[in-house]
């Protein structure tokens, strides 16, 4: 029953060539949702480096300014939160 998987045999004059479409090894849902988690857990670790770094790097120019500190440190919190 694998309605959204396509498969095409194409006859040329040596043999015959079968193609086979993306969704060839994806039988249930739970198959969709497994291929999309290894493209997005790592691009959200990327982005939650790279929100630490820039809130580190807010707490390092803030200079002593409370406001500039603050907004670090919430950013921080917010990347670590999330």
């Amino acid at each position: 029953m694998k309605y959204i998987a396509q498969n095409l045999n194409i006859n040329t004059q040596n043999a015959v060539v079968p193609i086979q479409g993306p969704m060839k090894n994806i039988n249930n849902l739970s198959d969709v949702i497994n291929i999309l988690l290894t493209f997005i857990v790592p691009f959200a670790g990327v982005a939650l480096l790279l929100v630490i770094i820039y809130g580190g790097y807010e707490i390092l120019m803030s200079q002593g300014v409370s406001e500039k500190l603050d907004a670090g440190k919430h950013q921080e919190l917010w990347a670590l939160y999330c």
